[in-house]
Order: C-alpha cells, then structure tokens, then sequence
C-alpha cells in the first residue's frame, strides 16, 4: 500500500473554514471552483475567504489558476476522506438529449462564467467523459451540477433545504433553456414555435 503525500501531524492547525474549504473544492476531485462560487457557497466575507486560501496555498493543499482554485494532489488526498463524511446527496432533476455532441461541447463552453436569473457561477470539471458546469444560488441553498456527456445532459441538484426542490427544477430548466440558446447561437436552427 502507497503511503499517503502527508501524515495527519503535519496539520494539526486546519480550522474548521480550512476543513470546510477543502471540503468544497474535494467535492468532485478535479474540478475549479471560482472565488465568488466558493463565497456564495460557504457564505464568508471576501477578506475572510481570501486568508484561507492564501494558507491552504501556503500549505500546498490547493493551487491557483485562471479557471479558479483546485485541490493539489496532496489536497486531494485529505479532502476525500472530508467528501466520505460530508457528502451530501444529490437529487438528478433534468436529463435529456442534445442534438449535436460537438455543439454541446460549445454550448458548454458558452455558459462557462455566466450568470442566470438567481445562479451565480460556481465553477467546473472536466474527465474522460465530459464536462460539468456548477451554478449556486447567492444564499447558496441550491447547488446545481450541469453534466455534458457526449449528447447527454444532465442537472443534478444539491439542497439545504428540500422545501426548494421546485425552485431547483425550475432552475434547471433555464439551463436547459440557455443550452438550446447556445445552440441557435452555434448555427443550428431556432425550434419551431408549436402551432396555436
């Protein structure tokens, strides 16, 4: 068996904002969260968030980049045994098929940063498989993931509260509705208006 890149010791000074941090950024490994998702999502003053970052970087937990804040593999490391105790599930809200897989990825792509009705934009993740976009409500209480898999997409959401289930639902489906937009965008052609 490998040993791990660090012994638990070596740490002994995480608060619980570094746990908390770490715990957000191993949410799905490799993914980039950006600075404002990771305040809307844990609800902390800028100046606040800014330290902790600064010394998760100090400790090379974490790594910057223009896309956002990743774990480091040593951060990887730690953060998934935080993921098994804090995992939240999620509830899958909307899935379809899209028509083109090249211009899903460009639909992808089209939404990267942006902002729509009440989701605030989190960050994303990309595998083998495809791509995935996060959005956040500004208190944070709905988590939204917006899966592209070849001409699958998906949104899944995480609540705080399931009291916002329909809220999430409808969310989703602005995505959704951004997604065809960006396709009109891309050349393909504006759906036909169902006959009155």
């Amino acid at each position: 068996m490998q040993e791990p890149p660090f012994s638990t010791t070596e740490f002994p000074a995480l608060s619980d904002r570094d746990l908390e941090v770490l715990s957000l950024l191993g949410e799905k490994g490799d993914s980039h969260v950006a600075f404002q998702g990771m305040k809307r999502r844990l609800g902390l003053h800028q100046e606040s968030l800014a330290r902790t970052l600064r010394r998760l970087q100090d400790d090379r937990l974490i790594e910057r980049s223009s896309q956002g804040y990743q774990l480091s593999p040593r951060g990887l490391h730690l953060a998934q045994a935080l993921r098994e105790q804090t995992s939240a599930p999620s509830l899958p809200v909307l899935r379809t098929v899209l028509p083109d897989r090249h211009e899903a990825l460009q639909a992808a792509e089209a939404l990267r940063h942006r902002w729509f009705g009440q989701l605030r934009w989190y960050g994303h993740s990309e595998d083998v498989r495809g791509v995935t976009l996060s959005w956040t409500t500004e208190d944070g209480a709905i988590h939204l993931d917006a899966r592209f898999e070849g001409i699958l997409f998906s949104v899944d959401a995480r609540l705080a509260d399931p009291s916002r289930i329909p809220e999430a639902i409808v969310a989703a489906h602005r995505l959704l509705y951004e997604v065809m937009q960006a396709y009109v965008g891309a050349g393909q052609r504006a759906l036909p208006a169902p006959d009155s």
